[in-house]
């Protein structure tokens, strides 16, 4: 039997281009939460995240598809930072689409794709050019001013070395109104979850760890 551990949670288990973007209707899971409440926050809060979904699909020969969808609405211009999306991948972490769009307070929704992204070294790490295994897919959305909504998509086809998780449901900047984690296992698999500095809750229950 194989055992796939999720760990706080711990879940066990260059150049840059502006790219031009295309007005197209953003998904129906972004539209939902244009008037959703703001999580609570101060007045020098630059952007808060209405939504985050991360969803692991474990295959029965190890490789996992890892779809996240992430929803900001930005408050101030110091938010603009949030529609610079940046994924990383490497020769075992295919990224097979990235999506990203924004949600103006007025007018039409603006949209970029896969072919607006600019590949780059490792984004944020200095020299990050020397890590010849690693790079960085970056996305720029559009309009990504103060009253706004963003969000974008990204799947992913990973093989970890190890299977385990790491999911931080809170960020340390950016209030966060809503998380999710969905884990899709084969088959007899089984995991674990390792709770850090939070009550542990499966299904709805919460429980507390020793």
């Amino acid at each position: 039997m194989r055992i796939f551990r999720i760990a706080g949670v711990a879940l066990v288990f260059a150049q840059l281009i502006n790219a031009a973007s295309a007005k197209a209707d953003a998904p129906a899971w972004m539209h939902n939460l244009v008037n959703a409440p703001l999580p609570p926050h101060d007045e020098k809060t630059d952007a808060v995240k209405l939504y985050s979904e991360i969803t692991l699909n474990v295959q029965p020969n190890g490789k996992i598809k890892r779809i996240e969808r992430q929803v900001y609405r930005i408050l101030r211009p110091g938010g603009r930072d949030y529609g610079m999306v940046h994924a990383n991948f490497d020769s075992e972490t295919k990224i097979d689409s990235i999506h990203g769009w924004c949600i103006p307070a007025q007018g039409k929704d603006y949209e970029v794709k896969d072919r607006d992204a600019a590949e780059t070294s490792l984004f944020g790490v200095q020299n990050g050019e020397l890590i010849s295994d690693l790079k960085t897919r970056l996305l720029t959305i559009p309009a990504a001013d103060p009253g706004n909504v963003i969000g974008y998509e990204i799947e992913q086809e990973v093989r970890p070395y190890v299977m385990q998780d790491v999911w931080d449901f809170q960020e340390r900047f950016v209030p966060v109104r809503e998380a999710h984690y969905k884990l899709q296992l084969p088959t007899a698999w089984e995991y674990k979850v390792s709770w850090l500095n939070h009550a542990s809750e499966i299904g709805g229950r919460r429980f507390w760890s020793a």
